[in-house]
Protein backbone atom coordinates (compact mmCIF):
# COMPACT_ATOMS: atom_id res chain seq x y z
CA UNK A 1 0.00 0.00 0.00
CA UNK A 2 1.35 3.41 -0.96
CA UNK A 3 1.25 5.77 2.00
CA UNK A 4 3.38 8.59 0.54
CA UNK A 5 3.91 9.87 -3.00
CA UNK A 6 6.77 12.20 -3.96
CA UNK A 7 7.76 13.66 -7.33
CA UNK A 8 11.15 15.33 -6.90
CA UNK A 9 12.61 17.58 -9.60
CA UNK A 10 16.26 17.16 -8.62
CA UNK A 11 18.48 14.12 -8.13
CA UNK A 12 19.51 15.41 -4.71
CA UNK A 13 15.92 15.50 -3.51
CA UNK A 14 15.21 12.04 -4.92
CA UNK A 15 18.26 10.50 -3.24
CA UNK A 16 17.40 12.15 0.06
CA UNK A 17 13.96 10.56 -0.01
CA UNK A 18 15.22 7.15 -1.11
CA UNK A 19 17.87 7.16 1.61
CA UNK A 20 15.35 7.39 4.44
CA UNK A 21 15.14 4.45 6.82
CA UNK A 22 11.41 4.93 7.35
CA UNK A 23 8.99 4.57 5.79
CA UNK A 24 10.41 2.08 3.25
CA UNK A 25 10.84 4.14 0.09
CA UNK A 26 11.19 2.86 -3.48
CA UNK A 27 11.58 4.48 -6.91
CA UNK A 28 8.48 4.67 -9.10
CA UNK A 29 9.12 4.43 -12.83
CA UNK A 30 6.18 3.00 -14.72
CA UNK A 31 4.58 1.41 -11.68
CA UNK A 32 4.16 -1.97 -13.37
CA UNK A 33 6.00 -3.89 -10.64
CA UNK A 34 4.63 -2.19 -7.53
CA UNK A 35 2.20 -5.07 -6.96
CA UNK A 36 4.99 -6.83 -5.06
CA UNK A 37 4.46 -4.28 -2.26
CA UNK A 38 0.70 -4.71 -1.94
CA UNK A 39 1.05 -6.16 1.58
CA UNK A 40 3.58 -3.56 2.72
CA UNK A 41 3.21 0.15 3.47
CA UNK A 42 5.67 2.07 1.30
CA UNK A 43 6.51 5.55 0.08
CA UNK A 44 7.24 6.03 -3.62
CA UNK A 45 9.54 8.47 -5.38
CA UNK A 46 8.27 9.17 -8.90
CA UNK A 47 11.29 9.64 -11.20
CA UNK A 48 9.34 11.10 -14.14
CA UNK A 49 10.54 14.65 -13.49
CA UNK A 50 14.22 13.60 -13.39
CA UNK A 51 16.45 13.73 -16.51
CA UNK A 52 16.49 9.95 -17.02
CA UNK A 53 14.43 9.63 -20.20
CA UNK A 54 16.86 9.92 -23.11
CA UNK A 55 18.99 7.56 -25.18
CA UNK A 56 22.16 8.50 -27.01
CA UNK A 57 25.03 6.87 -28.86
CA UNK A 58 28.43 7.61 -27.37
CA UNK A 59 31.32 6.00 -29.23
CA UNK A 60 30.64 2.25 -29.44
CA UNK A 61 27.96 2.35 -26.73
CA UNK A 62 24.24 2.99 -26.44
CA UNK A 63 23.41 4.96 -23.30
CA UNK A 64 19.84 4.37 -22.10
CA UNK A 65 18.29 6.48 -19.36
CA UNK A 66 16.82 4.28 -16.64
CA UNK A 67 13.50 6.10 -17.01
CA UNK A 68 13.14 5.45 -20.75
CA UNK A 69 9.89 3.61 -21.49
CA UNK A 70 10.21 0.24 -23.17
CA UNK A 71 7.96 1.35 -26.03
CA UNK A 72 10.13 4.40 -26.61
CA UNK A 73 13.23 2.22 -26.68
CA UNK A 74 11.53 -0.17 -29.11
CA UNK A 75 10.74 2.72 -31.47
CA UNK A 76 14.16 4.38 -31.13
CA UNK A 77 16.12 4.01 -34.41
CA UNK A 78 19.32 3.75 -32.36
CA UNK A 79 18.16 0.49 -30.72
CA UNK A 80 19.75 -2.71 -32.10
CA UNK A 81 17.35 -5.14 -33.78
CA UNK A 82 17.75 -7.77 -31.05
CA UNK A 83 16.74 -5.21 -28.42
CA UNK A 84 13.59 -4.41 -30.38
CA UNK A 85 12.73 -8.12 -30.58
CA UNK A 86 13.13 -8.79 -26.86
CA UNK A 87 11.19 -5.69 -25.85
CA UNK A 88 8.28 -6.97 -27.94
CA UNK A 89 8.59 -10.30 -26.11
CA UNK A 90 8.91 -8.61 -22.71
CA UNK A 91 5.42 -7.13 -22.40
CA UNK A 92 2.25 -6.11 -24.19
CA UNK A 93 2.01 -2.76 -25.97
CA UNK A 94 0.06 -1.22 -23.09
CA UNK A 95 2.61 -2.33 -20.49
CA UNK A 96 5.51 -1.19 -22.69
CA UNK A 97 4.00 2.30 -22.64
CA UNK A 98 4.44 2.36 -18.85
CA UNK A 99 7.37 0.08 -17.98
CA UNK A 100 10.85 1.63 -17.85
CA UNK A 101 14.17 0.11 -18.87
CA UNK A 102 15.59 0.45 -15.36
CA UNK A 103 12.47 -0.87 -13.66
CA UNK A 104 12.38 -3.88 -15.97
CA UNK A 105 15.93 -4.85 -14.99
CA UNK A 106 15.29 -4.32 -11.28
CA UNK A 107 12.05 -6.31 -11.22
CA UNK A 108 12.82 -8.86 -13.95
CA UNK A 109 13.22 -12.43 -12.82
CA UNK A 110 14.46 -15.43 -14.73
CA UNK A 111 11.83 -14.91 -17.40
CA UNK A 112 12.79 -11.40 -18.58
CA UNK A 113 13.98 -11.39 -22.23
CA UNK A 114 15.22 -7.81 -21.83
CA UNK A 115 17.34 -8.77 -18.81
CA UNK A 116 18.71 -11.83 -20.62
CA UNK A 117 19.95 -9.84 -23.62
CA UNK A 118 21.31 -7.04 -21.42
CA UNK A 119 23.23 -9.62 -19.39
CA UNK A 120 24.58 -11.29 -22.54
CA UNK A 121 25.77 -7.86 -23.73
CA UNK A 122 27.47 -7.26 -20.36
CA UNK A 123 25.35 -4.18 -19.67
CA UNK A 124 26.84 -1.61 -17.31
CA UNK A 125 24.55 0.12 -14.82
CA UNK A 126 25.21 3.62 -13.51
CA UNK A 127 24.00 4.45 -9.99
CA UNK A 128 23.69 7.62 -7.98
CA UNK A 129 25.00 8.96 -5.71
CA UNK A 130 28.52 8.97 -7.07
CA UNK A 131 27.93 7.85 -10.65
CA UNK A 132 29.17 4.36 -9.76
CA UNK A 133 29.19 1.91 -12.68
CA UNK A 134 28.50 -1.76 -11.97
CA UNK A 135 27.97 -4.57 -14.44
CA UNK A 136 24.48 -6.06 -14.55
CA UNK A 137 26.01 -9.45 -13.78
CA UNK A 138 27.67 -8.21 -10.59
CA UNK A 139 24.49 -6.45 -9.50
CA UNK A 140 22.30 -9.50 -10.14
CA UNK A 141 24.65 -11.63 -8.04
CA UNK A 142 23.87 -9.69 -4.86
CA UNK A 143 21.33 -6.96 -5.73
CA UNK A 144 23.60 -4.73 -3.62
CA UNK A 145 27.12 -4.71 -5.09
CA UNK A 146 28.43 -2.29 -2.43
CA UNK A 147 25.87 0.35 -3.33
CA UNK A 148 24.83 2.84 -0.65
CA UNK A 149 21.37 2.47 0.85
CA UNK A 150 18.79 4.20 -1.33
CA UNK A 151 20.93 4.21 -4.50
CA UNK A 152 19.11 4.92 -7.77
CA UNK A 153 19.92 3.42 -11.16
CA UNK A 154 20.20 6.23 -13.68
CA UNK A 155 21.62 4.71 -16.87
CA UNK A 156 22.14 1.43 -18.74
CA UNK A 157 25.07 1.16 -21.15
CA UNK A 158 25.08 -1.45 -23.93
CA UNK A 159 27.87 -2.08 -26.45
CA UNK A 160 27.06 -1.56 -30.12
CA UNK A 161 30.11 -3.43 -31.43
CA UNK A 162 28.87 -6.85 -30.28
CA UNK A 163 26.55 -9.12 -32.28
CA UNK A 164 23.68 -10.39 -30.13
CA UNK A 165 20.94 -12.98 -30.57
CA UNK A 166 17.91 -14.22 -28.65
CA UNK A 167 15.77 -17.34 -29.05
CA UNK A 168 13.00 -18.75 -26.86
CA UNK A 169 10.37 -21.45 -26.66
CA UNK A 170 6.96 -21.16 -25.00
CA UNK A 171 3.58 -22.80 -25.03
CA UNK A 172 2.48 -20.15 -27.54
CA UNK A 173 4.20 -17.22 -29.29
CA UNK A 174 2.51 -14.78 -26.89
CA UNK A 175 3.26 -16.77 -23.74
CA UNK A 176 6.12 -16.17 -21.31
CA UNK A 177 9.12 -18.15 -22.55
CA UNK A 178 9.59 -21.50 -20.85
CA UNK A 179 13.26 -21.47 -21.81
CA UNK A 180 15.23 -18.71 -23.50
CA UNK A 181 18.82 -18.18 -24.56
CA UNK A 182 20.81 -15.13 -25.53
CA UNK A 183 24.34 -14.83 -26.84
CA UNK A 184 26.66 -11.95 -27.67
CA UNK A 185 29.98 -12.01 -29.50
CA UNK A 186 32.53 -9.21 -29.78
CA UNK A 187 35.04 -8.67 -32.63
CA UNK A 188 37.74 -9.98 -30.26
CA UNK A 189 35.97 -13.34 -30.14
CA UNK A 190 34.70 -12.85 -26.61
CA UNK A 191 31.39 -14.69 -26.27
CA UNK A 192 28.77 -14.53 -23.53
CA UNK A 193 25.80 -16.89 -23.26
CA UNK A 194 22.81 -16.44 -20.96
CA UNK A 195 19.99 -18.90 -20.21
CA UNK A 196 16.68 -18.03 -18.56
CA UNK A 197 12.95 -18.55 -18.80
CA UNK A 198 9.92 -19.48 -16.76
CA UNK A 199 11.49 -22.81 -15.84
CA UNK A 200 14.54 -21.09 -14.35
CA UNK A 201 14.95 -19.35 -10.99
CA UNK A 202 16.91 -16.53 -12.64
CA UNK A 203 18.79 -15.59 -15.77
CA UNK A 204 22.14 -17.38 -15.66
CA UNK A 205 25.40 -16.37 -17.32
CA UNK A 206 26.83 -19.70 -18.45
CA UNK A 207 29.79 -18.60 -20.57
CA UNK A 208 32.08 -15.58 -20.81
CA UNK A 209 35.26 -16.19 -22.77
CA UNK A 210 36.87 -16.56 -26.16
CA UNK A 211 36.57 -20.35 -26.41
CA UNK A 212 32.99 -21.34 -27.22
CA UNK A 213 33.78 -24.81 -28.53
CA UNK A 214 32.03 -26.55 -25.62
CA UNK A 215 29.43 -23.85 -25.07
CA UNK A 216 26.32 -26.00 -25.43
CA UNK A 217 27.43 -28.62 -22.93
CA UNK A 218 28.59 -25.86 -20.59
CA UNK A 219 25.18 -24.17 -20.82
CA UNK A 220 23.30 -27.36 -19.97
CA UNK A 221 25.55 -28.22 -17.03
CA UNK A 222 25.60 -24.68 -15.62
CA UNK A 223 21.80 -24.45 -15.57
CA UNK A 224 21.05 -27.77 -13.88
CA UNK A 225 20.90 -26.17 -10.41
CA UNK A 226 18.29 -23.61 -11.47
CA UNK A 227 15.49 -25.81 -12.86
CA UNK A 228 12.23 -25.02 -11.04
CA UNK A 229 9.41 -26.90 -12.73
CA UNK A 230 7.63 -30.18 -13.22
CA UNK A 231 8.83 -30.34 -16.80
CA UNK A 232 11.29 -33.16 -17.34
CA UNK A 233 14.98 -32.45 -17.09
CA UNK A 234 15.35 -33.99 -20.54
CA UNK A 235 12.92 -31.45 -22.03
CA UNK A 236 14.70 -28.48 -20.46
CA UNK A 237 18.14 -29.72 -21.46
CA UNK A 238 16.94 -30.32 -25.03
CA UNK A 239 15.58 -26.78 -25.30
CA UNK A 240 18.73 -25.25 -23.81
CA UNK A 241 20.79 -27.20 -26.34
CA UNK A 242 18.62 -26.15 -29.29
CA UNK A 243 18.28 -22.48 -28.35
CA UNK A 244 21.96 -22.07 -27.49
CA UNK A 245 22.95 -23.56 -30.85
CA UNK A 246 20.65 -21.12 -32.66
CA UNK A 247 22.07 -18.14 -30.79
CA UNK A 248 25.65 -19.17 -31.51
CA UNK A 249 24.80 -19.59 -35.19
CA UNK A 250 23.30 -16.09 -35.30
CA UNK A 251 26.29 -14.36 -33.70
CA UNK A 252 28.88 -16.07 -35.89
CA UNK A 253 30.86 -13.57 -37.92
CA UNK A 254 29.78 -14.06 -41.54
Amino acid sequence: MIIEYHRPHTMEEALSLLGRSAPPTVPLGGGTSLSRYRKQSIAVVDIQALPLHATRVEGQNLKIGAGVKLQGLLEDPQSPAVLVDVIRAEASHNLRQMATAGGTLVSGGGHSPFAAVCLALDAQLTWEPGGKEISLGDWLATKKADLPFGALMTQITLPLNARAAYHAVGRSPADVALVMASAARWPSGRTRIVIGGRLMERVVLVLDGTDSSGAIETAVNACSHYFTSRYSVEFIEHEITTLTARCLRDVEVK
